[in-house]
C-alpha cells in the first residue's frame, strides 16, 4: 500500500507535485490568465482606492455574512437586481459567485422527473449543480448539435421536463455554444 508520503514523493519526481504559488512580486510584468478576474479589477489598487475615496462606499458592506432567506436583503444587493433588471427588462437574481449559481439554478429548475443533458465541456461547477439535482443525466459531444438531437429523439418524451445546459462561451477554449439552434432544438423537443 502506498502511503500519501510514497505518493507525494513520486508526484515529485514526474513532476506532478503542486502548491499554491507565491504572489507575484511584479504582477504588471505579468498577463495572468489562469484566474477569474478576467478585466485585473481585483490587483487595480487606483481602483479601489477611487471606489473607497467615497464615504458612501466606505459603509457599503463587505459581505452578506449569511444566506439572505436568513439574514434578509441588504439594500445594496436589491439595488444592483433593479439595476439589472431595468437594463435587461427582466427580473435579476445575484448569487455570490458563478459555482453558486450553477449549484443552485441547476436544482431549483430539474424538479421531479426531469432529464438533464449537457454538454462535456461544461464547467466542473455546473455537473456538481446536476449531481446535486439527482436527476438522469447524460452528456453530448461537445458542440455537437446531431448528437445532442439523437438524445433528446430518444429520451425527451420519457422525461416530464428536459434541461439542456451549455456554456455560452467555454472559457477554457474559447468556443461558443449555438444557442439559437439549441433553442430551436428546446422547442421542438419541449
Amino acid at each position: 500500500m502506498n502511503t500519501y508520503s510514497d505518493i507525494l514523493s513520486r508526484l515529485r519526481a514526474d513532476g506532478n507535485f503542486r502548491s499554491i504559488p507565491r504572489e507575484l512580486v511584479d504582477s504588471d510584468s505579468v498577463t495572468d490568465l489562469s484566474s477569474n478576474d478576467y478585466l485585473g479589477l481585483g490587483a487595480d489598487r487606483g481602483l479601489q482606492d477611487h471606489f473607497f475615496s467615497s464615504a458612501y462606499n466606505r459603509r457599503i458592506p463587505m459581505t452578506s455574512s449569511a444566506s439572505r432567506l436568513l439574514s434578509g436583503r441588504q439594500r445594496e444587493y436589491d439595488d444592483l437586481e433593479n439595476f439589472l433588471a431595468e437594463l435587461y427588462g427582466r427580473p435579476c437574481l445575484l448569487f455570490n459567485s458563478g459555482y453558486h449559481a450553477n449549484t443552485g439554478m441547476i436544482q431549483a429548475l430539474a424538479t421531479g422527473d426531469t432529464m438533464i443533458v449537457a454538454d462535456r465541456l461544461v464547467h466542473a461547477s455546473i455537473i456538481d449543480g446536476i449531481t446535486l439535482s439527482k436527476s438522469a443525466f447524460t452528456r453530448f459531444r461537445h458542440n455537437d448539435i446531431s448528437h445532442l438531437e439523437k438524445i433528446l429523439t430518444k429520451e425527451a418524451a420519457a422525461h416530464e421536463r428536459v434541461l439542456i445546459v451549455v456554456e455560452s462561451v467555454y472559457s477554457m477554449d474559447g468556443d461558443r455554444a449555438d444557442i439559437d439552434t439549441i433553442v430551436g432544438l428546446k422547442e421542438k423537443y419541449p
